[in-house]
């Protein structure tokens, strides 16, 4: 009744059939929009600037009046497929707010369906999605262009260390929303919507191109290693250290997410090894360049002092190393009056 009531509204308050076409796509239906719906969008947006910015305000109404998460979830899947598949006026329209006025294009921050405890549950995830959009955008604004896998290959040996650096840390950012996007999901992968199935594969599409574009940037510090002053190199490796920590917890969430769309991550297994590779080599040699020495703490054994007293136990070769899980447990914590050396 409601999206029969909104088709209504929609013929009452335009002529133009797009319109009635954007209501069609973002129905109440817990089912992904129709493929014939969602390209009468892309290419009714594809002749005048005047047509994509009258597009753009519905979908943005749509997307902001509603309270169902199905409709506010296919509304974000929408906007996102044409991000990716519609023509520039149509990426530069949707993303022309995105920066206005200190706060998110978006603004989903305060959106919930309180139907039931499911729904209140899913809006949650339609909120971490809508911040996944958000941060995608502010990427491409980073590196100056959309990554909707058009552009072909773009060499970055033209920047200069600080914009290659500012472009690493926004390609971790985005990995970073992924990782989030990624756990937030429902877990229960044989009762998910088909619509937060379609909005996780959108997820998966773009972190392969993510990645490609981390390669990129990944080689191009490789050829500059040699000529990087020790406190480039220095900045590189804190860059490069929490890229290989956002792809260990990329991995870890693969492996356990019991949603089929993880079933697609063995067409890209080669991105995913050449890049785990690629970063481990840059790691240890930005290591070099920058003077990096790892410091190596040690803690006697309790046996070791009450066998040779405190201070013989400190000097003593068969000192025990610290590992970070045992410096951070409580018990080292209630011990930590035994000065420590650092060599």
């Amino acid at each position: 009744m409601k999206d029969k009531a909104a088709e209504c509204r929609a013929i009452v308050r335009s002529p133009s059939p797009i319109h009635l076409t954007i209501v069609r796509a973002t129905s109440h239906r817990e089912s992904p929009a129709r493929e014939k719906h969602v390209q009468a969008i892309i290419s009714a947006c594809s002749t005048s600037r005047v047509r994509v910015s009258r597009c753009v305000a519905e979908m943005k109404r749509r997307l902001r009046k509603t309270r169902n998460w199905a409709v506010a979830l296919k509304s974000l899947i929408l906007i996102h497929r044409l991000l990716r598949e519609g023509d520039f006026i149509l990426q530069d329209q949707l993303s022309v707010d995105t920066f206005t006025r200190g706060r998110s294009y978006l603004n989903l921050a305060g959106f919930k369906d309180n139907s039931t405890a499911l729904t209140w549950h899913l809006s949650s995830w339609v909120r971490c999605y809508a911040r996944y959009i958000d941060q995608w955008l502010c990427t491409c604004r980073a590196l100056g262009e959309f990554l909707d896998g058009r552009s072909g290959d773009r060499s970055t040996s033209g920047l200069v260390n600080r914009e290659l650096l500012r472009e690493l840390s926004a390609l971790g950012d985005l990995l970073a929303a992924t990782c989030e996007c990624l756990q937030g999901a429902p877990r229960d992968g044989q009762k998910s919507s088909p619509v937060v199935l379609e909005a996780l594969r959108m997820v998966l599409v773009d972190t392969w191109q993510l990645r490609e574009e981390v390669l990129v940037r990944l080689e191009d510090v490789r050829e500059r290693i040699s000529v990087l002053r020790p406190e480039e190199a220095a900045e590189f490796l804190s860059a490069v250290e929490r890229l290989g920590a956002q792809e260990q917890a990329f991995k870890v969430l693969m492996m356990e997410s019991p949603h089929p769309a993880s079933l697609a991550a063995w067409e890209f297994a080669h991105v995913t090894e050449r890049l785990r590779d690629c970063l481990v080599n840059v790691k240890e040699s930005l290591k070099a360049a920058s003077g990096f020495k790892s410091l190596i703490v040690w803690r006697p054994s309790e046996k070791l002092i009450e066998k040779k007293g405190l201070d013989r136990a400190l000097s003593a070769p068969e000192a025990l190393p610290i590992s970070k899980s045992s410096a951070n447990s409580k018990e080292y914590k209630r011990n930590s009056v035994l000065p420590l050396i650092l060599l």
